[in-house]
């Protein structure tokens, strides 16, 4: 779906695309996590022009993205952590998103312990909007830290929980419960 949405959306002109905040957005995510496209991504997000908070917390949340894609954990955590702060609470895609990566680059940093708290704020999150792929994936991720501390009743825990989500709404589990 987001190869087509880059393909759909890159036959459109650039201004038309530019002049729709949210599109140039989506599209400066979509190229960078397809292809790693940073330059593009970059040039995209430049032209993003906010008018509200929502946006901006929008905008703040793939300008983090970038920053992992290129290496800078710190920064990235500070723009989830202002894109959290002006993303509304039913914004589901870009708080998963916002919060997924701050909880990344806390771990990288070293901060385990913090980003299992954030990742816990993805598993609520994209348990609330449905979204049972993202939160199998972030269940598996706490139950791997926890195994890795020797915490093995709470990873099985995280574990069975995963399996459990990934059957929701069907009889078989869900292909990332594989992990």
């Amino acid at each position: 779906e987001v190869n087509t949405f880059i393909y759909w959306t890159a036959k459109l002109p650039e201004d038309v695309v530019c002049q729709k905040p949210l599109l140039c957005i989506l599209y400066a995510w979509a190229v960078l996590v397809t292809d790693g496209e940073t330059r593009s991504a970059r040039e995209y997000l430049s032209k993003v022009t906010a008018k509200d908070t929502h946006t901006t917390g929008q905008l703040k949340t793939i300008q983090a993205v970038l920053e992992v894609f290129t290496g800078n954990f710190q920064e990235a955590i500070e723009l989830c952590r202002e894109a959290l702060a002006q993303l509304p609470t039913d914004d589901h895609f870009f708080r998963i998103m916002a919060a997924w990566n701050m909880s990344g680059a806390l771990a990288v940093k070293g901060e385990v312990e913090a980003g299992m708290t954030i990742l816990q704020q993805v598993v609520d999150a994209s348990i609330a909007g449905e979204n049972y792929l993202v939160s199998v994936i972030a269940l598996c991720r706490q139950g791997m830290f926890h195994a890795q501390m020797g915490n093995l009743h709470q990873a099985k825990d995280l574990f069975e929980q995963a399996i459990n989500i990934s059957t929701t709404d069907q009889p078989r589990p869900i292909p990332a419960a594989s992990e």
